[in-house]
């Protein structure tokens, strides 16, 4: 059964898959870059089947371009979790580019739930350069992450959602299929936006790294959800599963087990699951038994580790 819910950001953005179990829990379902709900509605189907009402999400170039446009998207979202049940047990499945939604949602509450403002960016993005994205993430003297006292996104984003905030403190597991991080967010949009026009996508690509670096603020938004989703990890004891392939050309290898190894350090329970040869967020349509079977096998680690 399906609700339908009209958000600010836009018309339909959220659809609301009820559980056709006893209810244990909300799932957040954060799709890929012009994703349909019809297309998300096989990916949210383990999560009804175990008692988790869905909420579903389709993102758009602008969510990604425009960080102040995701704030209203994601306070709905929010908002929506909490008039479902506002304590139960949260879940969250993100596919690409979906990631950066979530970690929107640290960046956005970051100031409520006590964590750090923002980061060093000019000395992160030199550390990526350098080095591997473990080393990055860390101050060689003082082994913490680069970090300021001060927020520092000049979008006049808020950083103090408290309904965010609330989600997020409720979130027991997470699961990213072919995350992107900032640094693929090019190629990806580009990928996305022109899946049938190859040749055109290298000039796409170059224009949309070319904004991402002249806006500022945009750029710095993008830097500190980037490493908020390696080093902000608001539960230490919540549940991961990456799904990524080796032959994914638009969700980098390196990255998604550098922060497989930086949430495990975190005291995160991070597990991979590995496809050989399924194409970018097209894991679940090649491999559709052996994906469910993943999903499964993470809810059931999420309750038993709850439960724990």
């Amino acid at each position: 059964m399906l609700r339908k819910f009209s958000s600010a950001a836009g018309s339909d953005s959220i659809v609301v898959h009820e559980s056709v179990a006893a209810p244990k829990g909300v799932a957040l379902l954060f799709g890929w870059m012009m994703s349909s709900h019809k297309q998300l509605a096989k990916y949210a189907k383990p999560y009804t089947e175990a008692g988790y009402h869905c909420i579903a999400v389709t993102p758009r170039p602008q969510h990604v371009m425009l960080p102040s446009a995701n704030h209203p998207l994601l306070r709905e979202v929010a908002t929506t979790a909490a008039s479902i049940d506002a304590s139960s047990p949260v879940v969250s499945h993100a596919c690409s580019v979906g990631g950066f939604l979530y970690a929107s949602m640290l960046q956005l509450s970051a100031q409520t739930r006590g964590a750090y403002l923002g980061i060093d960016t000019a000395s992160y993005v030199q550390s990526v350069h350098d080095g591997g994205r473990s080393a990055a993430g860390f101050n060689a003297v003082e082994g913490v992450p680069h970090r300021t006292s001060t927020p520092n996104s000049a979008l006049n984003v808020p950083q103090d959602d408290a309904a965010i905030a609330a989600l997020l403190g409720r979130i027991q597991g997470v699961v990213f299929d072919s995350p992107v991080d900032y640094f693929g967010v090019p190629d990806g949009l580009a990928f996305a936006t022109l899946p049938t026009l190859p040749t055109l996508r290298p000039i796409v690509s170059k224009g949309i790294d070319l904004a991402l670096q002249s806006v500022r603020s945009v750029r710095e938004f993008h830097l500190c959800a980037s490493h908020r989703f390696y080093y902000d990890v608001p539960n230490r004891d919540m549940t991961g599963l990456i799904i990524y392939s080796e032959a994914d050309h638009v969700a980098a290898l390196d990255p998604i087990l550098e922060v497989h190894d930086v949430w495990s350090e975190q005291g995160m329970h991070s597990r991979l699951r590995v496809f050989a040869d399924s194409k970018h967020v097209l894991h679940q349509r090649q491999y559709p038994e052996q994906y469910r079977a993943a999903v499964v096998r993470f809810l059931a680690r999420v309750q038993g580790e709850h439960a724990r």
